[in-house]
């Protein structure tokens, strides 16, 4: 059964997003884009991106939240997500939340898979870099709307939790989907809750007087390979 709430969408300026290319060379393994010998490649690659981009982005507002961290649960609604202690615990004080997707579009995947006719698995490796970057940029234009709407009522935001995330099953990912109307934004999820276009996010975040923003807790994470975990050497 679909949860009945307010639903908030737009579709996205490429300059309203906040983008940085030296997070995608630090992706790479290097320090700076001095010490990146592809620099070029890659700022090519990004313009490129840019001019055939049609981002979108949803959230919706739910103030029937219940928090068990002891059981590491969050109500919403009637659907409870089994996210785990660690997000659970960071989640405690909420009184609402927030339950966002957003996508790059799918002329990003047109785009790319016209790249890889090029046949050059670099170029594909600074295209994926590049396109889950963007999709990042899209989940803190995201944040910043709701942290903007909300600070207004002297409420906090907690950091913005997906799926994935310490060791929250990705499966659940059609829970969240659940509170959407079909094919919101244009994203639909496949029998393994990948969601295609293959550049799109979707998360929640915790709203509440007495929450607070944390780092991510790296250190207690068991998921070496989230994008979250900055702990690589760089050169």
């Amino acid at each position: 059964m679909k949860i009945k709430n307010q639903l908030f969408q737009f579709s996205l300026n490429v300059d309203s997003l906040e983008m940085d290319l030296k997070n995608i060379v630090r992706a790479t393994g290097y320090k700076s884009e001095k010490s990146f010998p592809n620099f070029p490649l890659l700022n090519a690659l990004y313009n490129e991106i840019r001019n055939i981009l049609t981002p979108e982005c949803a959230y919706i507002i739910s103030s029937s939240v219940d928090c068990n961290s002891n059981k590491g649960e969050i109500k919403i609604g009637n659907v409870v997500f089994k996210t785990g202690k660690i997000i659970s615990s960071s989640l405690k004080e909420i009184s609402q939340t927030a339950i966002f997707i957003g996508t790059l579009g799918k002329t990003y995947d047109i785009w790319l898979e016209e790249k890889k006719k090029i046949e050059d698995p670099y170029v594909e490796y600074l295209a994926d870099l590049i396109g889950s970057e963007i999709a990042e940029s899209i989940a803190k234009w995201v944040h910043k709307k709701i942290e903007e709407h909300f600070t207004k009522e002297q409420q906090n935001c907690s950091n913005r939790y997906s799926p994935g995330y310490c060791g929250w099953n990705v499966k659940e990912q059609k829970k969240i989907f659940d509170f959407f109307p079909k094919d919101t934004c244009g994203i639909t999820l496949t029998e393994s809750s990948l969601m295609l276009p293959i550049k799109s996010v979707s998360g929640i975040i915790g709203i509440g007087k007495n929450v607070e923003w944390k780092d991510y807790p790296c250190e207690v994470c068991n998921v070496p390979f989230c994008y979250k975990n900055r702990r690589s050497t760089l050169v």
